[in-house]
């Protein structure tokens, strides 16, 4: 099982290395499947992971909730770009790699004040004594 730390340190690299490989096989001319495997990554689990890892909830339900928070984030962010008339596929990823650069910086921050006020559960809102069972 991942430590805290650690875990807050893998929720981070999700954000910035898909951007990263994203921008890297669109803007380098990668291969089709380069390009379709980078961006399903980025698209399914980094903009997921920017709304939630500042939120700091228990591993299960932000597992549980990964998925459905990224595809809602991404279409909000279509949509938005679509009705205001400047919607394009560069347009889109460069909104949603801001926001996961947003979220990484939440997340850090977070890590900061959790660590100077010595909060032995991390800022966890989901941390305490109930099983898997006693949350649904």
């Amino acid at each position: 099982m991942l430590t805290d730390q650690a875990r807050r340190h893998v929720e981070a690299a999700l954000m910035v290395l898909p951007t990263l490989a994203v921008f890297g096989v669109m803007l380098g001319d990668a291969p089709v499947a380069w390009r379709s495997a980078a961006a399903g990554v980025f698209f399914l689990v980094s903009p997921g992971l920017a709304v939630l890892a500042p939120a700091r909830f228990r591993l299960e339900v932000e597992l549980a909730m990964l998925l459905p928070t990224s595809i809602a984030t991404t279409s909000l962010v279509s949509l938005v770009l679509f009705y205001a008339g400047v919607w394009t596929p560069m347009s889109t990823l460069a909104c949603l790699a801001g926001l996961c650069a947003l979220g990484v910086i939440l997340s850090a921050a977070r890590n900061l004040v959790a660590a100077t006020a010595g909060d032995a559960t991390s800022g966890l809102l989901a941390e305490a004594d109930y099983g898997w069972g006693d949350v649904t």
